[in-house]
């Protein structure tokens, strides 16, 4: 067989982001003395990513390469692109520009070695790369989003955590002299605060916070949310059952809410962290700097900075 493909490179928008980790040539060939090759085999190269981006298949780019393909005596040898993730497109003697999405690297590839090997004599094949971009897909953008709401989420329960313990120091504060019916208020009020949290949490948690509320084996415990509430009338207002069931009361809502801080914080700080990753590394992508306005606007509010210099995300549809 006869045939030499050399691969020119000349990559235009990458900065040296990206490198195509192929050498000269797609092919490797016996030079013969008469100008022919012989015994040529197919070498495959690789599209190297951002070091960050290796072995990551939540990120998801969308190449788009710009080529020349000159293949005037062989025009069905096509040349082909496979990525990490499966997905396969071809360089074509008849057209400038392919697009294939790739969860890790891309590599160059003789698809069709057979008919290679079984041509008798062709010409040079000339691929000629002009132009490599790439961008985070869509479907990348919508997970970052998502989780800048999933951040929001995380706000709102330790905002709520922190009212609710408000709320029963309030009551500690002012026992003895609030009256039983304001009593009766400022516990319904917690206690839609705490099934508002429940629902938003692991099932432990969950547990836990209905434990403190109150239900069918904990109704009758001196401390529960339920306990007082049946009992506060009959006890009174300065009545020392009343401050002692508050007491338990925010002792133990000052461990779960303290837990539901804690937790939440480091889901966000871990949530901006690999959000962050990502973004800065394609910084200069467009579809990038969206998301990462949105994760900086939530992580900005869980460590009580400005957020006004950030976009707050739209999340109707997000959890």
């Amino acid at each position: 067989m006869k045939k030499s493909i050399a691969l020119l490179f000349s990559l235009i928008s990458f900065q040296n982001l990206y490198a195509l980790n192929i050498g000269d040539k797609l092919m490797n060939c016996e030079y013969n003395s008469d100008g022919t090759y012989d015994f040529c085999k197919a070498v495959t190269g690789e599209l190297e990513n951002i070091p960050s981006l290796k072995n990551r298949s939540d990120i998801n780019l969308n190449y788009d390469i710009t080529y020349n393909y000159s293949c005037s005596d062989n025009i069905s040898q096509y040349i082909g692109v496979r990525s990490t993730s499966g997905n396969f497109a071809q360089f074509k003697y008849d057209e400038t520009k392919l697009r294939i999405t790739s969860a890790g690297k891309l590599s160059i590839v003789d698809i069709n070695p057979y008919k290679t090997k079984s041509a008798q004599f062709v010409r040079d094949c000339n691929l000629h790369i002009k132009e490599i971009k790439a961008d985070l897909t869509q479907e990348t953008v919508s997970s970052l989003i998502k989780d800048a709401c999933y951040m929001g989420v995380l706000n709102t329960q330790i905002s709520q955590s922190q009212i609710i313990i408000y709320l029963a120091q309030s009551m500690m504060n002012n026992y003895g002299t609030l009256p039983i019916n304001q009593l009766k208020m400022q516990l319904r009020n917690l206690q839609f605060g705490l099934q508002s949290i429940s629902v938003q949490n692991n099932k432990k948690l969950s547990q836990q916070i209905q434990n403190i509320i109150g239900n069918s084996s904990t109704n009758d415990q001196v401390g529960t949310l339920n306990y007082i509430l049946k009992n506060s009338s009959s006890w009174g207002v300065g009545s020392a059952s009343l401050k002692n069931s508050l007491t338990i009361l925010y002792s133990n809502l000052s461990t779960i809410m303290a837990d539901i801080s804690d937790t939440s914080r480091d889901s966000i700080n871990k949530l901006y962290a690999n959000g962050e990753s990502i973004t800065n590394s394609y910084n200069d992508f467009k579809s990038a700097k969206l998301p990462l306005e949105y994760l900086k606007y939530q992580y900005s509010l869980s460590r009580g900075e400005d957020s006004s210099k950030y976009k707050a995300p739209s999340c109707f549809n997000s959890p």
